[in-house]
């Protein structure tokens, strides 16, 4: 009996486990990268840094024309190890399976070299636009160059593959990708024939480039981010459009994206591998009640959260200006309150407190701290 009940305790830790990973999991996203510089190796060592399960490109993967000649030494020279099947010159290749899903930009479409991309990648579908999943994610990914046979209008051909494609989806999340930012404040500005109704659609977050800067907005009460900061020469912004939230074209960069059963914790760090923006995303909580996003730059003054995401523990930091009674909460993500970490007085002052509980799975947390008639909302990502 005691080894029966032993038995069943390793299986149940098992299925934890199993359970955990599968909606615990990590990619990073590069756009307008492929420069083949040191701009770019910079970029790639620090992607490779993060250990990501997988590689999402916003387009521009070959400059400057997207050729035959040039495609190895601007991708496979710092990726190859997630391409698979991978023939090129830079090593072996060390995939399995692939591990790398990019999409097309103009300088990989428009200049009549479009065939060297698709004898270089082995991608789903017809290779210009497609799906995948990987865990709780569909990923949708969009040709959004003109010259895509099957338009890119709402209306066309390959607007409507994707309306079909997310009625069939089962995931969590459901994100699309693309080139040429719908919505930008950067040099290029505006790509219209990009601005589907993506949020009416099911899509919970959109990712983009062509601008070679940083950009989120928030557009319809979805997150729209631009990430153009791979290799290719920077840009400054020139019009700030209305719903961009934060802009960056100080140094080059990537994205960090890591999710979980009902949250997603989307992060932009620069070359030197410091954080400039994250994003959080709770899908259909009980504190929120709809998909909503919540920006940590925003906590407001004498507020701190570090570090964020952790492993093991974080602080909260506060400071208080007069006599005031403390209350600091900890939720799920279903709202189920896990854990009172404060209930009391205290003097006017800065003060920290830490939370930690390894008993945990990975996810996003929620801290409530309320002081006086003033009330502040934490968003706390416990990873691997």
């Amino acid at each position: 009996m005691f080894n029966n009940n032993i038995t069943l305790l390793f299986r149940l830790l098992f299925c934890i486990c199993v359970s955990t990973k599968m909606y615990a999991q990590k990619f990073a996203i590069i756009g307008d990268y492929g420069s083949g510089d040191d701009n770019e190796q910079k970029v790639s060592e620090m992607v490779k840094s993060w250990n990501p399960d997988f590689i999402i490109t916003l387009g521009d993967n070959n400059y400057p024309e997207g050729s035959a000649s040039t495609i190895d030494s601007n991708i496979g020279q710092f990726y190859s190890d997630f391409i698979y099947p991978y023939y090129g010159s830079f090593g072996a290749g060390e995939c399995l399976c692939n591990r790398f899903f990019p999409s097309l930009g103009n300088h990989d479409a428009d200049f009549g070299n479009i065939h060297a991309y698709f004898d270089y990648f082995t991608l789903p579908g017809n290779e210009r636009y497609y799906d995948f999943i990987k865990g709780n994610i569909h990923f949708f990914v969009l040709n959004s160059n003109q010259s895509e046979p099957d338009g890119v209008k709402y209306y066309s051909s390959q607007a409507r593959w994707l309306r079909e494609k997310i009625m069939h989806s089962h995931s969590r999340w459901n994100i699309v990708y693309f080139h040429h930012a719908p919505y930008s404040s950067g040099y290029q500005g505006s790509s219209d024939w990009m601005q589907w109704p993506f949020r009416t659609l099911g899509i919970d977050a959109v990712f983009s480039g062509h601008e070679h800067s940083y950009e989120r907005l928030e557009i319809d009460s979805l997150p729209y981010f631009v990430n153009g900061c791979g290799g290719a020469l920077r840009r400054t912004f020139v019009d700030t459009l209305h719903g961009s939230m934060i802009r960056y074209s100080g140094n080059f960069g990537a994205q960090l994206a890591e999710t979980f059963q009902d949250s997603m914790n989307i992060s932009f760090y620069n070359a030197n591998d410091s954080l400039v923006d994250r994003y959080v995303i709770i899908h259909n909580s009980h504190i929120n009640t709809s998909t909503s996003g919540i920006d940590i730059n925003s906590l407001g003054e004498g507020f701190l959260v570090y570090p964020n995401p952790f492993k093991n523990y974080t602080t909260v930091k506060f400071s208080i200006n007069e006599y005031s009674f403390v209350k600091l909460i900890v939720y799920n993500y279903a709202g189920e309150l896990l854990e009172i970490l404060k209930n009391q007085y205290y003097y006017p002052g800065t003060y920290f407190i830490s939370w930690c509980n390894d008993l945990l799975p990975p996810g996003t947390y929620y801290i409530v701290m309320t002081y006086g008639n003033e009330i502040r909302h934490f968003f706390v990502t416990k990873t691997l």
